[in-house]
Parts: C-alpha cells; structure tokens; sequence
C-alpha cells in the first residue's frame, strides 16, 4: 500500500476494496489476469502434457498456475480424450496417444 491508503479509514479502504472487487467482476477479470476458458486450458494442459511425455496434477499445477481443483479436472480430460494412461498410484501418467480431436 502506497502512503495515502495509510490516512484512509477502515471504511474507506473497505470502501475501496469493494469498488476494485466490483471493477474484476464487470471486466471478468480474475486477480491473476484475464479468465482463461476450460478449453483454452486444456489447449495449454495439453501442450505441456505432450512436451513433458507425462503429467502429474502437480505438474500442471505449477506449470499452469492453477489450483489443484481445475489441475485434476484437466488430467482426468486429458484422460478421457484418451492423451494419458490411467493413474497408476502416485506416479505420473505418461502420454500414451495425440488425438487431433482433442485440440
């Protein structure tokens, strides 16, 4: 925070905050930049996934920027359009097709 929000009462930085909270939603705006679709992610989920050769929900994690909710959503996509093998425990799943439909 600058020094002018320091002069700010609790309410004018509530105040504030909620304007800024206001401004992301009608610009549909997250905090990290803009929303990126479920299908442009599984377009850079896959991407990494052939790169690599294996995928971890942890790798997309990191690689991605991502929580672990929408990570293990993607792997278990990448899955079912037949790109990973099945879990196999906790190692990672290695690229066991390049289906060009799934793109």
């Amino acid at each position: 925070m600058n020094n002018n929000s320091k002069n700010l009462s609790l309410e004018q930085k509530i105040d504030r905050i909620l304007e800024l909270l206001e401004n992301m939603s009608q610009n549909n705006d997250s905090m990290f930049g803009d929303t990126i679709s479920d299908e442009e992610m599984y377009k850079k989920a896959y991407e990494a996934t052939i790169s690599a050769g294996k995928v971890s929900t942890s790798y997309l994690q990191r690689k991605l920027g991502i929580g672990y909710s929408r990570s293990a959503g993607l792997v278990d996509m990448l899955e079912q359009r037949g790109v990973v093998s099945p879990s196999n425990g906790s190692k990672p799943r290695t690229v066991i097709g390049k289906p060009a439909q799934s793109l």
